[in-house]
């Protein structure tokens, strides 16, 4: 959840909820840590983030491309200008090199990503944005390498959809299964994707179906980040169970 979708409809309420979502995980550096440590071993060489909103996880991927000597080799992106204007003052002269530009994914990509292939590409809390999921990672897929990566995070479990799904403009969430075939249907291989975050899904139903509310409270968010070592430990001594708040893919693309 670091960022606001790459493809939400421009209303007021839904960029509104996103951009405030936005600088709640701000300050939540454990849990954009949790999530990113997931992705974090399929990360390597040419890096195109998708969706990187005001940059909670790409600094974490920008530290990385750069550990390499190189910081040219990442690409962050995001349909909303302004979100990009934060996220190059958050960055700062780190991301010199880098190349940071606007691209809605329901457009073709823009020329300066159109010529490039890449090894890695990660797209957090985006898929579950778009009308068309499968267009779009069919995109995504044609940009690899390969034995390129296309990194995933997504919403988890169906039944969980609520007002704050509504309100962050998501058309769905996902099963393993879901998630599965629209990585298989896009031409890619994945191993089952895994569950993640137990204990946040629980709060997610709580805020969302039992409440009605459509936006994380700050202070919420600030709780949940005092007792993300609790969640991670639940999610170790429950990780048979085919639920959690969201759900992590590594799908490569064929030589």
């Amino acid at each position: 959840m670091s960022r606001l979708s790459a493809s939400v409809p421009a209303t007021t309420d839904v960029r509104a909820v996103g951009v405030s979502t936005l600088h709640g995980f701000a300050r939540a550096p454990r849990i954009n840590g949790w999530i990113y440590g997931k992705l974090r071993a399929g990360v390597r060489g040419d890096v195109l983030e998708i969706g990187s909103g005001i940059g909670n996880l790409s600094r974490l991927i920008l530290a990385d491309v750069a550990a390499g000597g190189d910081a040219s080799r990442a690409v962050f992106t995001d349909a909303d200008g302004e979100v990009l204007g934060v996220l190059r003052a958050e960055l700062g002269a780190a991301a010199r090199g880098a190349l940071i530009t606007t691209w809605d994914l329901r457009d073709p990509p823009p020329p300066a990503i159109a010529g490039r292939r890449f090894d890695t590409i990660v797209a957090v809390n985006v898929v579950e944005h778009l009308p068309d999921d499968l267009a779009a990672v069919r995109v995504l897929a044609h940009l690899l390498r390969p034995d390129g990566t296309l990194l995933l995070y997504v919403p988890a479990c169906p039944p969980a959809f609520c007002a704050l799904d509504e309100a962050l403009g998501h058309h769905r969430r996902y099963t393993r299964a879901s998630l599965q075939r629209l990585l298989a249907q896009a031409g890619l291989v994945s191993s089952p994707p895994r569950y993640m975050n137990r204990l946040g899904l629980l709060g997610w139903l709580w805020q969302g179906k039992l409440l009605g509310r459509r936006a994380l409270a700050p202070r919420l968010i600030g709780l949940f980040e005092r007792i993300v070592p609790l969640a991670r430990l639940l999610d170790g001594l429950t990780a048979p169970l085919p639920i959690g708040l969201g759900l992590v893919a590594h799908a490569r693309r064929p030589r």
